[in-house]
Protein backbone atom coordinates (compact mmCIF):
# COMPACT_ATOMS: atom_id res chain seq x y z
CA UNK A 1 0.00 0.00 0.00
CA UNK A 2 1.29 3.44 -0.85
CA UNK A 3 2.44 5.38 2.23
CA UNK A 4 0.10 8.31 1.59
CA UNK A 5 -2.91 6.01 1.26
CA UNK A 6 -1.88 4.16 4.42
CA UNK A 7 -1.61 7.47 6.30
CA UNK A 8 -5.05 8.59 5.12
CA UNK A 9 -6.55 5.25 6.16
CA UNK A 10 -4.85 5.41 9.58
CA UNK A 11 -5.91 9.02 10.13
CA UNK A 12 -9.50 8.21 9.17
CA UNK A 13 -9.55 5.23 11.54
CA UNK A 14 -8.10 7.38 14.31
CA UNK A 15 -10.81 10.02 13.80
CA UNK A 16 -13.49 7.32 13.95
CA UNK A 17 -11.74 5.64 16.92
CA UNK A 18 -11.87 2.39 14.92
CA UNK A 19 -9.34 -0.23 16.05
CA UNK A 20 -10.60 -3.01 13.77
CA UNK A 21 -7.80 -2.94 11.19
CA UNK A 22 -4.97 -2.61 13.69
CA UNK A 23 -6.45 -5.40 15.83
CA UNK A 24 -6.69 -7.69 12.79
CA UNK A 25 -3.16 -6.81 11.70
CA UNK A 26 -1.88 -7.52 15.20
CA UNK A 27 -3.62 -10.90 15.25
CA UNK A 28 -2.20 -11.81 11.82
CA UNK A 29 1.35 -10.79 12.72
CA UNK A 30 1.18 -12.50 16.09
CA UNK A 31 0.03 -15.74 14.44
CA UNK A 32 2.64 -15.54 11.67
CA UNK A 33 5.63 -14.60 13.83
CA UNK A 34 7.56 -17.71 14.90
CA UNK A 35 7.02 -18.67 18.52
CA UNK A 36 10.30 -20.57 18.94
CA UNK A 37 13.07 -18.11 18.16
CA UNK A 38 15.79 -20.58 19.04
CA UNK A 39 15.24 -22.36 15.72
CA UNK A 40 17.30 -20.75 12.91
CA UNK A 41 14.82 -22.02 10.32
CA UNK A 42 12.32 -19.39 11.51
CA UNK A 43 14.73 -16.45 11.42
CA UNK A 44 14.07 -15.49 7.78
CA UNK A 45 10.35 -15.18 8.59
CA UNK A 46 11.22 -13.02 11.60
CA UNK A 47 13.33 -10.80 9.38
CA UNK A 48 10.50 -10.39 6.85
CA UNK A 49 7.90 -9.57 9.50
CA UNK A 50 10.02 -7.33 11.73
CA UNK A 51 9.40 -4.11 9.78
CA UNK A 52 5.66 -4.79 9.83
CA UNK A 53 5.66 -5.41 13.58
CA UNK A 54 7.56 -2.18 14.21
CA UNK A 55 5.29 -0.20 11.89
CA UNK A 56 2.21 -1.55 13.63
CA UNK A 57 3.64 -0.61 17.03
CA UNK A 58 4.41 2.91 15.77
CA UNK A 59 0.83 3.58 14.74
CA UNK A 60 -0.34 3.62 18.38
CA UNK A 61 -3.84 2.78 17.09
CA UNK A 62 -4.68 -0.10 19.36
CA UNK A 63 -7.49 -0.94 21.69
CA UNK A 64 -6.33 -0.96 25.30
CA UNK A 65 -6.93 -4.71 25.60
CA UNK A 66 -4.53 -5.34 22.70
CA UNK A 67 -1.52 -3.96 24.60
CA UNK A 68 -0.42 -7.25 26.20
CA UNK A 69 -0.53 -9.03 22.84
CA UNK A 70 1.43 -6.24 21.13
CA UNK A 71 4.04 -6.22 23.92
CA UNK A 72 4.41 -9.99 23.64
CA UNK A 73 4.89 -9.73 19.89
CA UNK A 74 7.44 -6.92 20.29
CA UNK A 75 9.36 -8.99 22.83
CA UNK A 76 9.54 -11.89 20.35
CA UNK A 77 10.53 -9.53 17.53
Amino acid sequence: MHRLLAKVARDDARVRDDHTASTQALAALDAAFPADLSQPAGWPVCEQLLTHVLALADTAMHAADAAPRLIGLLNRA
